[in-house]
């Protein structure tokens, strides 16, 4: 766990209920547990300062030291009031109090040592898909790998864009934040679809339709060296939500193709062209001189 530093620095003189914690068992059992912040003996945890002295005075067991980033998260232990199986944990964060990030919860079992890790859902949704000596999540609510985005919120340069995406209640799912792209609001429509016919290394194809002015995004990192065309027209590209590519889409049905090719990488074959040019054309001038500088031989 871990929370606004300022504010639970301020709890000095008394403990406060930030959180409470709630578990429902197969048996029927319910059990609540108050989640405290603070200086005073009990407390679960305390500022998030490296080497706190709330933590010291409050005895907050510290799960996390980062070292590096200065800062450190704590750890709570629940005690249910008999073997259970928990069927839902709820956490509800109390008004008032600091804000507070749960990082992970685990289920432990003390009599066997068995331990089962949770994700909480502020994470997003998530499978677990392997589980071992690592655990393998699937992230279920993946976005796909090119989409049509309807709402084009404009940015000047990429620390604005990232600034609009961590904005509270930033729904990205029809909207997309990209920089050197005017604004757009337009429609979504039933038989609006982006479909990938083609994906290698250096060329990607999609087939669009859209009723109304789109952005195509596509799902793969912004860099430099990718060219798009629209129906075999040159298309610019737009950084899209910080990291991605954008292309500006008119109504209608058409073909967006991204191809790999850097001027770095061209220009490397022209230079490489010209070199063997010129080692042929030495080559040659050395055979013709040798030729011409052999002596005649008589009849």
């Amino acid at each position: 766990m871990d929370g606004d530093n300022a504010a639970l620095a301020s709890l000095q003189l008394e403990n406060q209920t930030v959180a409470r914690v709630t578990a429902q068992s197969d048996d029927g059992t319910v059990n609540e547990f108050a989640l405290t912040a603070g200086a005073q003996p009990g407390a679960d945890f305390a500022d998030g300062a490296l080497d706190s002295q709330m933590a010291l005075s409050s005895g907050a067991e510290v799960a996390y030291r980062d070292v590096e980033g200065g800062r450190q998260e704590y750890r709570a232990r629940l005690a249910l009031t008999s073997p259970s199986i928990p069927l839902t944990l709820t956490v509800a964060w109390q008004p008032g109090a600091p804000d507070v990030t749960i990082q992970a919860a685990t289920l432990y079992d003390a009599r066997t040592g068995m331990f089962t890790a949770l994700l909480p859902s502020d994470r997003g949704h998530f499978r677990l898909a392997h589980s071992g000596d690592v655990k393998v999540y699937e992230n279920v609510d993946v976005a796909p790998r090119a989409y049509l985005a309807h709402q084009v919120i404009p940015a000047t340069s990429p620390e604005e864009s990232l600034a609009q995406m961590h904005q509270a209640n930033a729904d990205l799912s029809d909207a997309a934040i990209v920089e050197g792209l005017d604004a757009l609001q337009s429609n979504a429509h039933s038989g609006d679809r982006a479909e990938v016919i083609v994906y290698e290394v250096e060329k990607v194809v999609i087939q669009v339709k859209s009723e109304e002015p789109a952005l195509l995004v596509l799902t793969d990192a912004y860099y430099p060296g990718w060219r798009a065309s629209v129906d075999d027209e040159p298309a610019p590209i737009y950084p899209t939500n910080h990291l991605l590519r954008g292309v500006a889409i008119p109504p209608g049905e058409h073909i967006v193709t991204f191809e790999f090719a850097p001027t770095s990488w061209r220009n490397g074959r022209l230079w490489s062209a010209l070199g063997a040019l010129i080692f042929v054309a030495i080559v040659g001038l050395l055979i013709l001189r040798r030729i011409r500088s052999r002596p005649e031989s008589g009849v």
